[in-house]
């Protein structure tokens, strides 16, 4: 795992561990990692995704979606600030042997340009922040990691 977290006003409720770990119960349980599983398939053939291709799961938990995507034989960048679910994702990972890159990130802080060939972000990771221009930041970033596409002739 690597990079890192920038600290953020307004943003206490999201750094407490404790609140992040009680909640995985409910949020986490085998029912949804099944249901995310199943649907990684369906995802992916949405995205029109050719074989190998680079996915960002931005806010990735503790990769309910991407560890599944990954499993498809698809290189997965995990990108999310809470080191709890990282290291979830990273034991099943292991456990798996799947090869996926954790990054210990806040959405607002993290791109990589031209490194992504589509970007995911499932369920409520995004657009909670207080200032609506953070969430244009996050979107800014996503485009700018997405790899530029040449566009047909017509």
């Amino acid at each position: 795992m690597g990079e890192g977290t920038a600290r953020h006003p307004g943003d206490a409720w999201f750094e407490d561990d404790g609140f992040w770990k009680a909640a995985a119960a409910a949020l986490f349980g085998e029912q949804e990692w099944r249901a995310a599983t199943a649907d990684s398939a369906h995802l992916v053939s949405l995205l029109g995704l050719d074989p190998g291709s680079s996915v960002l799961d931005l806010g990735c938990g503790p990769g309910r979606y991407g560890l599944p995507i990954a499993d498809l034989g698809y290189a997965v960048t995990g990108v999310d600030r809470t080191s709890h679910f990282l290291d979830e994702a990273a034991g099943r990972a292991e456990a798996a042997s799947l090869d996926i890159e954790l990054v210990l990130s806040d959405m607002r802080e993290f791109g990589r340009p031209g490194a992504f060939d589509a970007a995911i972000s499932m369920l409520t990771s995004f657009g909670y922040f207080e200032d609506p221009e953070e969430d244009l930041q996050v979107l800014r970033n996503v485009l700018d990691s997405l790899k530029r596409k040449a566009k047909a002739k017509t």
